[in-house]
Order: C-alpha cells, then structure tokens, then sequence
C-alpha cells in the first residue's frame, strides 16, 4: 500500500506542477497539492471501508470525496474564469 501511495503522491505532484504551470496566479503550486492530496487521503479512507466491508464508512468517505470534487471543480474552473475573463 505504501508503494501506491508513493506513486500516487508522485503523480498529483506532476499533476499539481502542471496546473500551476498552466495558471500560476490562480492555481498556486502548495495549494494544488494540498488540493490533490486531500483527494488522495479521502480516496484511501474510502478503499480501506471497502476492503472492510465497512458499508456505513464506504458511504460517508464516498460523499466527502463528492463534496471535495465539487471543490476542487470551482477551484479550478474559478482559475479559468479569472485566467480567461475576457471569455466569459
């Protein structure tokens, strides 16, 4: 598990590297990763109620990860809207 996590920490820090790249006045490089990470951490949360049969905690953890999905898509679609205002 220890293993996974690593690639996955690996992979939203290239991801959050590539976001600030794309937006470095809205998408700055700590808040993306915190952003990522958190998605991450509440992702396992969910796998671990699963693996448990944890019925009651696989929902709880899959209705976080929806509210911070829905966090995450203002953040970033906010960063396209201040990155592109002339558009909308």
């Amino acid at each position: 598990m220890a293993a996974a996590q690593a690639r996955w920490r690996a992979n939203a820090d290239e991801i959050a590297a590539f976001l600030n790249a794309a937006n470095p006045r809205s998408w700055k490089l700590g808040e993306m990763k915190a952003m990522l990470y958190e998605h991450l951490s509440l992702t396992t949360s969910e796998v671990v109620a699963r693996l448990q049969a944890d019925w009651a905690a696989d929902v709880t953890a899959y209705d976080r990860i929806h509210l911070q999905a829905l966090q995450m898509a203002n953040e970033l679609s906010a960063g396209i809207v201040k990155q592109f205002r002339h558009r909308f």
